[in-house]
């Protein structure tokens, strides 16, 4: 709520009520609130010293980004989740059409327009969300720059003020010698340190003139230092800005696991986006068929096949489900949080312990794996769904569930142990043929 309409409201209930305190005039209120006109920028001018200097690092550390990394992480988290649930409710209207008894033409006719209404709203909701997507991406890469080019104003200023120290200390230990060497030779009317009027104030001059190429610099770095990086940035492909992101892959990654299932390969991360930049889609038919014009510009190849693979939802060190599943920027390989922090430890990096992996990481590249934690949440529904239907099953359709989890398991255990003194699994990655 606004302050004034705050105010106004309070006011109406203070006249409505009559044993109320009357209203103070509000004359004093009315001026604050008029703008107060500030004093002139006054430039800089004398160069950081080294309390300064410690002063703005402590200024940089301090700077709260908090919030607004905040905001970003929770506004990259909804977008997440609302796309892959579009994309899961497109998939589920056209699996209820592609079920459709043949009797019911008709029915199936209707639902069939429903579902390409239900398409383009999905293709233009999905672009909204990726193009939101790459902006709070740039947002965060932003303030990341600041803080960098802070920094480099902090540390350039320190180079400086050490250089102009020592040029000051070598200046004055070279007077003092000169005095020195006048005096042993007898030329007593010599001045003495500083007392030369002409060498002093040229001296003085020179002082001032670094130092005033020197405030001048400052003023003019942070606004270089963020021209380089937004010159750089531009020059940077759509694959180098976004594909290589971490926060824009989670996104691929659960807007494909939600539109084509969670044993769908995610394709790899230079189809992403078109060869003149553009985001690419793969919507997939109405029956879940070749690709659509958005995979247009990619080398001619218009018919993509959507791959399948098998996932395990257990983690390859505690052998248990996973329920706070942990990947790592470094390799693709996910553990369950205590399993992979215990098995840090106090290191500041390890080897992943995926046997046949020689990635390095340590505590600060792991994140929560939101597109694992949504798959394994929809895995337990399956689960709790197929048991409610299982209870007017015969058992022989237990047993072949049974029988195919055990397969899969039996499989995932020919696997090579993981890194560690006891024997544990590795996770398995399939392709179905």
């Amino acid at each position: 709520m606004l302050p004034g309409r705050r105010r106004l409201q309070q006011g109406t209930r203070n006249n409505a009520n009559p044993s109320s305190t009357p209203n103070r005039p509000r004359a004093a209120a009315t001026e604050s609130d008029e703008p107060i006109e500030l004093p002139a920028y006054l430039p800089q001018a004398c160069a950081l010293n080294a309390d300064a200097i410690v002063a703005l690092r402590s200024l940089n550390q301090n700077l709260g980004t908090s919030k607004i990394d905040e905001h970003i992480r929770d506004s990259l988290s909804f977008l997440k989740a609302g796309t892959a649930s579009l994309g899961a409710t497109l998939q589920s209207s056209r699996y209820q059409v592609d079920n459709i008894g043949e009797k019911k033409e008709a029915e199936k006719a209707r639902l069939e327009k429903e579902v390409a209404k239900l398409e383009d709203v999905a293709k233009d909701l999905t672009a909204e969300a990726e193009a939101a997507v790459r902006e709070l991406i740039d947002l965060k890469g932003g303030v990341e720059d600041e803080k960098a080019a802070f920094e480099n104003v902090i540390q350039t200023s320190n180079e400086a003020w050490r250089q102009r120290d020592r040029e000051r200390s070598e200046r004055r230990q070279e007077r003092q010698q000169q005095a020195l060497e006048a005096r042993e030779n007898g030329e007593y009317g010599a001045p003495a340190d500083g007392e030369d009027a002409n060498g002093a104030a040229a001296e003085d001059d020179l002082d001032d003139e670094e130092e005033q190429e020197e405030v001048q610099a400052l003023s003019e770095l942070i606004r270089q230092v963020k021209e380089r990086k937004a010159a750089n940035y531009e020059e940077m492909s759509m694959y180098q800005r976004y594909a290589l992101n971490n926060e824009y892959a989670d996104f691929k990654r659960q807007w494909h696991n939600g539109l084509h299932g969670e044993d769908a390969v995610l394709p790899d991360a230079k189809r992403w986006f078109s060869q003149d930049g553009r985001p690419v889609f793969n919507f997939g038919g109405a029956r879940g068929g070749d690709g659509d014009e958005d995979e247009e510009g990619l080398d001619g190849d218009t018919d993509l096949i959507v791959e399948r693979e098998t996932v395990s939802t257990r983690c390859p060190l505690s052998l248990q489900e996973m329920v706070e599943p942990y990947s790592n920027r470094k390799c693709r390989h996910t553990f369950e949080k205590t399993a992979i922090l215990e098995y840090i430890g106090i290191q500041p990096r390890v080897t992943c312990p995926q046997s046949g992996c020689n990635a390095v990481y340590g505590k600060g590249d792991l994140y929560l794996d939101q597109a694992m934690l949504a798959r394994i949440r929809r895995k337990k529904d399956r689960r709790a769904s197929d048991g409610e239907e299982g209870e007017d099953e015969d058992d022989d359709d237990g047993e072949d569930i049974g029988s195919e989890e055990d397969e899969a398991e039996d499989e995932e255990a020919e696997e090579p142990a993981p890194r560690s003194a006891r024997p544990r699994r590795s996770v398995k990655m399939e392709r179905d043929g």
